[in-house]
């Protein structure tokens, strides 16, 4: 009959590290999101405002500007920069970087239409 030392088995205490370690990993990604979205430009800072909202692109609200996003949300991946325009190029290049999200474009564009 065999000895029971106490020692936990190896494989076991490896897999509860690992299972920890994924968890602590999980919680730093959701930290570094929250970090991000709160540092970034993006409409999503005055979605609960309808004054701001109002103030910022003359949409009474922000469930009408969603209700206008979603029309020519359909036309983001056909639209050509102003760059590209002026360059001749009326076709958007695969290799094209924006910083921003096509909807936080919109938001800027919006706000410059005063």
């Amino acid at each position: 009959m065999e000895e029971d030392s106490g020692d936990p088995d190896p494989a076991s205490a490896v897999a509860a590290e690992n299972t920890a370690l994924r968890e602590a990993v999980r919680l730093l990604r959701e930290q570094v999101e929250s970090l991000t979205m709160k540092q970034r430009f993006g409409i999503h800072h005055f979605a609960a405002s309808d004054k701001d909202i109002r103030f910022f692109t003359w949409f009474a609200s922000y469930t009408l500007l969603m209700q206008f996003w979603a029309l020519i949300e359909p036309a983001v991946p056909s639209m050509v920069s102003v760059r590209q325009a002026q360059r001749g190029h009326l076709t958007e290049s695969k290799s094209a970087t924006h910083s921003l999200q096509p909807i936080d474009e919109c938001f800027m564009f919006l706000n410059i239409m005063e």
